[in-house]
């Protein structure tokens, strides 16, 4: 046991109550009551005048604490509010600028003259084009945004930091109890999650506005550009037809050429047939009655055979050619027909036409392969059929129904068959 404790307890057993006051009579006792009557009384009039001075100088510096703090928080809205401003006016401009940019293109893609002359490439980098435009759009929204909660964010930090400095400064100067110092901060820091709360909802409302009218910038592009589509398929439709009979009129296939120069060839061995057989002619005519001989008209009659026949020889030659060059005409204006299909078909199904002719050359590539030879024999006949299908592919006839249908038959039977 600790022998300190055994002495406490020791002395606190020897320690003895004091006696009870006694009590007189009552008339002892009124008569002590009376006498404090006769006491001098308190001066309540006495100044400190130190202390005085020490409680107005805490108020002062107490008040112009809190005006300090009144006149921070002053500048530093019209800071925010300066700020704002500005960034609203250059989000503005430059939004209202990339909608003129945006409208000036619009205006181009309407115009005929440039539609008609552009291909499919062309057009779907118009789209992208317009695309690119309505993201710096985006762009300038959403950094706009950012900047704006930014600022929040900031009058928040610089705010709360100021509200800790001034409650510092408060609890330094004392001239309020903590209570009513915290009382104050608390309603400060109220206002500013008020002023804090009210401000990004008013910034969510604007955010939500111009995102609103950002959709519709880009429905009205997507829209825009798939009426330009359509006026450029029109367009190029009408273009191409009219190209087509165009060039259907043209000396190209109502005058060739090389029918000219057939015909002009044709047309100066006649003429050089004709004047032999002038000649021949004038001769005969020149002989009379005493002048003529037998000889002479066997030779001339043997000359004009000759011409006739070179001119039976020549009329057939020329029809040949003629056929001849009919043919080759109408070739050509097959393959013209042929284009105009093609050039009517990427304008009207919008699709491109398969390469054929590099499909068929990769399957041909299997049919030459050796280590297939086993597999070829054993499925019969299906690599000769194949091969009749390869050899058609590259024919432009491949895209009419009436051949597509009889080789996408034959291709079916022969995938079915393996």
């Amino acid at each position: 046991m600790n022998p300190a404790h055994d002495n406490s307890v020791d002395q606190t057993k020897s320690l003895k109550p004091p006696k009870p006051i006694a009590l007189g009579s009552d008339a002892d006792l009124r008569t002590q009551v009376l006498c404090l009557q006769s006491e001098p009384k308190a001066n309540k009039e006495r100044q400190f005048e130190g202390l005085e001075k020490l409680k107005i100088a805490k108020k002062d510096r107490h008040t112009v604490a809190l005006n300090e703090f009144s006149v921070f928080l002053d500048n530093k809205s019209e800071s925010i509010e300066a700020d704002l401003l500005t960034l609203s006016r250059n989000m503005r401009e430059n939004v209202e600028q990339i909608d003129a940019e945006l409208a000036k293109y619009y205006t181009r893609i309407q115009q005929d003259r440039n539609l008609v002359v552009q291909n499919r490439g062309g057009i779907d980098n118009m789209l992208v084009d317009m695309q690119i435009i309505v993201r710096r759009r985006t762009t300038e929204i959403e950094t706009f945004g950012v900047k704006i909660e930014q600022l929040e964010s900031d009058r928040a930090e610089v705010v709360g930091n100021e509200i800790k400095r001034l409650v510092d400064t408060l609890i330094q100067i004392a001239h309020q109890l903590r209570d009513e110092i915290e009382h104050t901060v608390e309603t400060e820091i109220f206002d500013l999650n008020s002023v804090l709360t009210s401000n990004r909802c008013a910034h969510l409302q604007l955010m939500g506005m111009l995102r609103e009218g950002q959709v519709k910038a880009e429905i009205d592009t997507q829209h825009r550009w798939e009426v330009c589509l359509c006026r450029w398929r029109t367009l190029r439709h009408e273009k191409a037809i009219a190209d087509f009979h165009r060039d259907i009129c043209s000396t190209e296939f109502t005058e060739p050429h090389d029918r000219a120069e057939f015909l002009r060839a044709i047309s100066s061995r006649q003429v050089e047939r004709h004047q032999h057989r002038t000649v021949a002619f004038e001769q005969l005519g020149a002989m009379n009655s005493s002048s003529i001989k037998s000889s002479v008209v066997e030779g001339i009659q043997a000359t004009l055979v000759s011409i006739n026949d070179d001119e039976l020889t020549a009329v057939q030659d020329c029809y040949n050619g003629l056929s001849s060059l009919r043919a080759e005409q109408g070739r050509r204006s097959e393959y013209r027909m042929e284009s105009l299909r093609k050039e009517l078909h990427s304008f009207g199904a919008l699709e491109v036409e398969p390469d054929f002719l590099a499909i068929s050359v990769q399957l041909k590539a299997y049919t030459e392969d050796p280590s297939l030879t086993e597999l070829w024999r054993l499925s019969g006949g299906f690599k000769s059929d194949l091969l009749v299908v390869l050899g058609d592919m590259d024919k432009d006839e491949i895209f009419y129904e009436r051949f597509l249908s009889v080789t996408k038959s034959v291709m079916e039977n022969l995938v079915s068959g393996f």
